[in-house]
């Protein structure tokens, strides 16, 4: 059950477009692995294959001088909305591990040449993002402005020296599975981490892994969550902690200003909901993962209507309220 097939892992020609966007999959885990889920035991087999997944992961963060010089490369993505750009890191970074790279950094692909030409890593410039960037705060112009670097090399590999990237357009067009299937032979014992642990666990991992906030974001987001009275979780150590002791934070995003215009509609093929639509998904994670613990709940949206319902329920949808985003049409 948490091995499903995914859009994002599912090979681009084989997809029913119409079937994915009008079809809901659910991720809870069957009631059996609930509670190894939430609170894995030593000798569950998906929760060590995690841990030596992430200690895997980690370890691509801390090469030597040597793996810099000889291995870097640059991850190819485009630049969209934040949460699309983080995303867009995903295929990149499989890639990168799955091939030995050493990862410097992320810039915006090229989108010229020939398929041969993108299906292989070529030297490209340092070039800065063309979105996010706002020199008065941040000098690098790159996404270390946001997150963490993604290695342990040198600042000048990292943000300024020329270094090799695949083309923008193949990673684009290739699914997961496809790079998973590319992996070179030496990447066996990652393929197989990779295997027992699932994978919508690796991803999800993986994504974890890509965007750790950097130190300017994490003060920033600390001193948000202080003001939305977040529940402090650091007294809570997930492998140890008892089994009704952690609060559980549940998130909500519920988008419903430019994503919900008519153009978007159109383009998107999605529905605008109400807070309520979202309600019985809270319920079941409640009633899955929450059982004798403080249960908060964290609703993100650009919707003040969203807003005022969720200050309306108070209680009834948990604590902790939440947080509405200014955001501009079109942006």
């Amino acid at each position: 059950a948490l091995d499903m097939a995914t859009p994002c892992i599912l090979p681009s020609i084989a997809m029913n477009a119409t079937l994915l966007t009008h079809e809901t999959t659910h991720f809870i885990p069957p009631r059996h692995r609930r509670r190894t889920m939430a609170f894995p035991a030593a000798d569950d087999p998906v929760a060590t294959a995690l841990v030596s997944l992430e200690a895997a992961f980690g370890r691509s963060r801390r090469p030597t001088v040597a793996q810099c010089d000889k291995h870097g490369v640059r991850l190819a993505f485009r630049e969209g909305g934040f949460g699309s750009t983080l995303n867009a890191l995903v295929k990149p970074m499989l890639h990168a591990l799955l091939h030995s790279k050493v990862p410097l950094g992320a810039q915006s692909g090229e989108s010229e040449g020939s398929r041969g030409f993108h299906q292989r890593y070529n030297m490209f410039r340092a070039q800065p993002l063309d979105l996010f960037r706002n020199k008065s705060k941040c000098e690098s112009e790159s996404l270390e402005c946001f997150l963490e670097p993604l290695s342990n090399c040198s600042d000048e590999l990292r943000l300024r020296s020329p270094a090799l990237m695949l083309g923008g357009r193949f990673l684009e067009i290739a699914s997961n599975a496809h790079i998973i299937d590319s992996a070179r032979p030496s990447a066996r014992p990652l393929l197989e981490l990779m295997e027992r642990a699932g994978h919508f666990n690796t991803i999800s991992l993986l994504l974890a892994h890509l965007i750790r906030p950097s130190a300017a974001v994490r003060s920033r987001l600390a001193r948000a969550k202080r003001l939305l009275g977040w529940p402090d979780l650091s007294a809570w150590a997930i492998h140890t902690a008892p089994r009704h002791s952690r609060p559980l934070v549940i998130g909500v995003h519920l988008r419903a200003g430019d994503s919900c215009a008519r153009e978007a509609l159109g383009r998107h093929n999605r529905t605008c909901e109400p807070l309520s639509a979202y309600l019985p998904a809270v319920r079941r994670l409640e009633r899955a993962y929450g059982e004798g613990r403080q249960v908060y709940v964290y609703l993100a949206t650009d919707d003040e209507a969203a807003a005022a319902d969720a200050r309306a329920m108070g209680p009834a949808v948990g604590g902790v309220g939440g947080h509405v985003e200014e955001r501009a049409a079109g942006a």
